[in-house]
């Protein structure tokens, strides 16, 4: 199988949380996607592909950028003529683990009726609406957008409701570029999270299996097959001082 790993930053060097380098397996790729140059970089693991920040201005925001990689990097690997079975992304502190079988989760994806393989958050009884809260109350955004995030989801789908109990956690996930319903859903998320008020993508992710009542392949486990430790914990303060366009 032809798999892939994939991380992002997009923002200023000061606020870079990365990973220390790992071992890899050498039939895969590791990709970094980022606006900085690998000299900037203290990791020699990742295969750094530096980006021009000036083929987003659309999206006018670097967090939002660094989403797109995170969510809808199938579009942007089919430009620099990059084609994978699986793909499997991870936040930029953490790293794959080498030791695990990949082949045997990939197959889970494979067998799955909806090929993104994800894990529930591990906080209890977690609903969209539980997710605006815990994000005001730990100043990852304000409470103006998170109003305006509200209204927007609301505009969506009015049936959809926001305190139903299915939420995943977005820290890592993994998925098969190259089916149908996989592409369309990365795509429809892109296309209204670049209008949404919230830097947040997990309210806008889970409301979307919602609304196209899908769910992911669920692995309780799958979290722990990446390792490493946050370093950076960036609230809306870091947010706002990231952006470079």
């Amino acid at each position: 199988m032809n798999i892939c790993f994939i991380t992002t930053y997009i923002g200023p060097k000061n606020l870079l949380d990365i990973s220390d380098n790992f071992p890899k397996n050498n039939n895969y790729d590791y990709l970094c996607f980022t606006n900085l140059n690998k000299n900037e970089i203290n990791n020699k693991s990742w295969e750094i592909i530096q980006i021009n920040l000036q083929d987003f201005n659309s999206t006018k925001n670097n967090v939002k950028i660094s989403r797109y990689f995170k969510f809808y990097a199938i579009d942007y690997l089919v430009k620099i003529n990059r084609k994978y079975d699986y793909i499997f992304y991870c936040d930029s502190y953490l790293y794959p683990n080498v030791d695990i079988n990949w082949q045997t989760i990939c197959n889970q994806i494979k067998n799955s009726n909806f090929k993104i393989i994800q894990y529930l958050h591990p906080s209890k009884n977690m609903s969209i609406n539980t997710d605006f809260g815990k994000i005001i109350a730990n100043k990852k955004e304000t409470i103006d957008n998170i109003e305006k995030t509200k209204l927007f989801l609301k505009n969506i789908d009015l049936n959809i409701d926001l305190n139903t109990k299915q939420y995943y956690e977005n820290t890592v996930l993994g998925y098969d570029p190259n089916d149908k319903d996989v592409i369309n859903f990365m795509k429809e998320f892109w296309n209204y999270y670049q209008e949404c008020s919230t830097y947040r993508d997990q309210p806008l992710w889970n409301f979307l299996y919602l609304k196209n009542k899908k769910k992911p392949c669920l692995d309780k486990l799958f979290r722990e097959n990446f390792l490493g430790t946050k370093k950076i914990e960036r609230r809306l303060k870091e947010y706002q001082t990231s952006n470079l366009v």
